[in-house]
């Protein structure tokens, strides 16, 4: 279909000029001339002749236009390349006439040309040819409604000689008498109209469409031609204009609309990034949530961050995700686990080395990672495990925004968002001269607490069903959970987290040969965890073992827990029962219990 509109518009001098198919309206246009019209296609070859050519002629097929008179090829060259030519002196059996040449165009591509021959000379025989020539644009235009309404005749200095009046009172607010012998320049100067294509058609010496402004608010799509004589010099500027202003008001209005919709449309974008950013965040619990609202809000932030929490709760996973929801998400995102670099690699590594800086250093030297996460995010994962001496190097980073690389002298710049994560308390290091001081402060801007699994146990329930689809999705399988299998996840303690509960469950769906898992086939750790098997060495009495067991089990599980509700729900008792047998055993819950 789009190629069948493309070439109906390429042919479209043919369409409506070819043999016998010019319509009614324009045949007889033409032939109420008086003189002698040809029309030529975009490549230069006769499509149409008038009824009079055809006569003189005595033309019964159509050719070249130097078959019919004697005429330099160059014009109807320099007539399809924009120019237009009065009075050009041409001979047809001795006899002289004098031809027009003007471009025809549709939407400022030129499409043809039009050929006005004339018996006599009449230096103002490019008016009638003019007025012909907006008549076949008029007739061509009509399929686009772009034919043009005002005609406006200047000298070769741009000064107005002629312009149709009624029109121009409601372009310009001016009737004719005010305009003529005008210049245009003086026009655009005043803010008549704004620009002139006049004057463009004069500097470039060729055919010119431009959207011009008026000063009573109108905007006008207007075509200028110059028009030479044989021995090239300009001898007039005809042009013309076709109101646009409801259209251009229209065009307004969607570009406006375009640009809002495109706001919704990022807007809707961005959401649903998002949303696929938190695809793997499975959660109900209120800790949970109370997290990712967390999260969203300080991503837009370049502060520092520090993500704390035990190993597997996820401290990449969301990492990456404050860097998805920053606006440095375009750029890297480098990731490095500080506790799995060498010691004595861990410099080079952070901020790379110039060429020859040590032995077995390559040739052309190498970026470090700092380098590279530049207009990014720097991810040091387990910075506890950062070297003392690596911990006043990051410092200086943090601090100035540059470095210098092992073996260099100059400063190099890299401006990142720094997150660090960590599985240890950072103060309590500090405290043990583990971690310095002034660098737990600068990286301590905004900390997040990620809480362990068995803390937020609404959502194993969930993350194992989203675990069990992901891999039985995977592994091509229909595996299920059997309902006891989901008492034992909750009542597992879960020391390896989110990142234990996804290979536990990749394990049972590629180990277990049915498609019903149930308890039974739990690691034996699921069975194990509950009992405990006493070495008696000594008798002692029974009420003081019990007592000294009963004080064992609270303070241990007040070191796991931090909170009598926690330690009511794994003991099995009721929180009154805690809280009574605490006293009891006149345990100090506010004390560090080792």
């Amino acid at each position: 279909m789009q190629k069948n509109i493309k070439n109906f518009k390429e042919n479209i001098l043919e369409n409506i000029f070819g043999q016998r198919k010019t319509s009614n309206v324009m045949r007889i246009l033409i032939d109420s001339f008086d003189e002698l019209i040809f029309i030529v296609n975009s490549e230069g070859k006769v499509i149409y002749l008038n009824t009079k050519s055809k006569k003189y002629f005595k033309a019964t097929i159509y050719n070249d236009i130097e078959n019919f008179f004697n005429i330099d090829k160059d014009y109807i060259k320099l007539c399809l390349e924009g120019k237009a030519f009065s009075s050009i002196k041409v001979f047809f059996k001795d006899n002289i006439f004098y031809l027009d040449l003007a471009p025809i165009t549709l939407n400022s591509k030129i499409i043809g040309g039009l050929i006005v021959i004339y018996e006599k000379y009449d230096s103002e025989s490019f008016n009638i040819t003019f007025q012909l020539l907006n008549n076949i644009n008029k007739e061509i235009e009509m399929f686009y409604e772009m034919y043009y309404d005002e005609i406006m005749v200047t000298d070769d200095k741009g000064t107005i000689i002629g312009i149709n009046n009624p029109v121009c009172e409601e372009y310009y607010n001016l009737n004719e008498a005010n305009l003529i012998n005008l210049n245009v320049k003086e026009l655009e100067n005043k803010g008549i109209f704004k620009p002139s294509v006049t004057l463009k058609a004069i500097k470039e010496k060729k055919h010119i469409s431009i959207i011009q402004k008026t000063q009573t608010g109108k905007v006008l799509m207007v075509y200028g031609l110059p028009v030479f004589d044989n021995s090239f010099k300009l001898l007039k500027v005809f042009s013309t204009s076709k109101n646009l202003t409801e259209i251009y008001t229209l065009k307004e209005k969607l570009n406006k609309t375009e640009k809002l919709m495109e706001k919704y449309y990022l807007k809707l974008k961005e959401i649903k990034n998002e949303k696929n950013l938190f695809e793997y965040v499975v959660y109900k619990s209120p800790q949970m949530k109370n997290l990712v609202d967390l999260i969203k809000r300080i991503s837009t932030v370049d502060s520092h961050i520090v993500l704390s929490g035990e190993s597997g709760s996820g401290k990449t996973l969301f990492a990456e995700i404050i860097h998805k929801l920053s606006n440095r998400q375009n750029h890297e995102f480098v990731n490095i686990n500080c506790g799995a670099i060498p010691e004595n690699l861990i410099e080079s590594e952070l901020f790379g080395y110039e060429k020859g800086a040590f032995t077995g250093a390559r040739n052309e030297g190498k970026i470090g990672y700092v380098e590279l996460a530049n207009n990014g995010t720097l991810f040091l994962d387990e910075i506890s495990e950062l070297p003392l001496r690596m911990q006043v190097k990051l410092l200086k980073v943090l601090d100035e925004k540059s470095f210098i690389k092992v073996g260099g002298i100059k400063p190099i710049k890299s401006d990142f968002k720094l997150i660090a994560a960590t599985n240890k308390d950072l103060e309590k290091l500090v405290k043990e001269n583990k971690f310095r001081e002034d660098l737990f402060y600068r990286l301590n801007v905004i900390q997040i607490n990620i809480p362990p699994l068995r803390e937020r146990k609404d959502d194993i329930p969930l993350l194992a069903n989203f675990f069990m689809e992901k891999y039985n999705k995977k592994y091509n399988t229909n595996k299920k959970l059997g309902p006891k299998v989901f008492d034992a996840f909750l009542e597992y303690q879960w020391p390896g987290n989110v990142r234990e509960l996804e290979n536990i469950i990749e394990r049972l769906v590629v180990t277990i040969d049915k498609n019903l898992i149930e308890k039974s086939d739990l690691p034996s750790l699921f069975f194990n965890q509950n009992s405990t098997t006493l070495q008696i060495d000594y008798i002692f009495p029974l009420k003081k073992s019990i007592d000294d067991l009963e004080k064992q089990l609270l303070q241990k599980a007040y070191k796991i827990h931090k909170n009598t509700y926690k330690m009511a729900e794994v003991l099995g008792i009721s929180q009154s029962s805690v809280v009574r047998k605490l006293k009891k055993y006149k345990i100090d819950i506010n004390s560090n219990m080792d």
